[in-house]
């Protein structure tokens, strides 16, 4: 999302290295599934182990079968070391033999002790979070694009322990805090980009 001379990404493959960018399921990019709609609470229900023990390893061959490589080099950001952490630790031999490198940026594990207190109280009151949004109102993607989910968006900055953590995120991503004003509106196009309401249960 950023310039081409501090996004990694774009570092990188100017340096000439290979790079490859992963999406994950359930973002905007990945919602396709042969027998399931986004509507079907099943089709939102995995977890980050999943992410790690099936989807990690499935980018890793895909594209070791595509270079010819016999190893890679990954690097994970917040959910992305999630990710790799869990599949790693359960499967090392993997791993082991198919990457050679791991850089973990802003790794993440839980918010239940964050020092904003309102992240502190939504993780605590995940469970009532939970019933509200997935049992009574049947919203499975919490973090989708503004296009497709201001109708959950709404609803989800309505319940009154997370309303502050809407005008948190309005703080971050929309006011004068902008450090890179020109890419914003490319941010705003990606950012959220879709996930599973487990996302949030796994981190609190």
């Amino acid at each position: 999302m950023n310039d081409a001379d501090k996004a990694n990404a774009f570092v990188l493959a100017n340096q000439g290295y290979d790079v490859w960018l992963g999406n994950n399921r359930g973002s905007f990019y990945s919602q396709g599934h042969l027998s399931l709609s986004t509507d079907d609470r099943e089709y939102w229900n995995y977890w980050q182990a999943d992410l790690g023990l099936k989807d990690v390893p499935t980018f890793i061959d895909h594209i070791l079968d595509t270079t010819g490589l016999d190893n890679l080099s990954y690097i994970g950001h917040s959910q992305g070391t999630t990710q790799m952490f869990l599949a790693a630790s359960m499967n090392p031999e993997y791993f082991t033999e198919k990457v050679n490198l791991y850089i973990a940026l802003a790794p993440v594990a839980s918010t239940a002790n964050l020092a904003i207190p309102e992240i502190r109280i939504a993780a605590h009151s995940v469970n009532a979070i939970v019933d509200i949004m997935v049992d009574e109102l049947h919203f499975y993607n919490w973090f989708p694009q503004f296009s497709q989910g201001s109708a959950a968006l709404d609803a989800f900055c309505s319940i009154a322990v997370v309303s502050k953590l809407c005008e948190i995120f309005v703080d971050i991503f929309i006011n004068e805090k902008v450090d890179n004003v020109p890419r914003f509106e490319m941010g705003l196009s990606t950012v959220p980009g879709g996930q599973t309401w487990r996302t949030f249960f796994y981190y609190a």
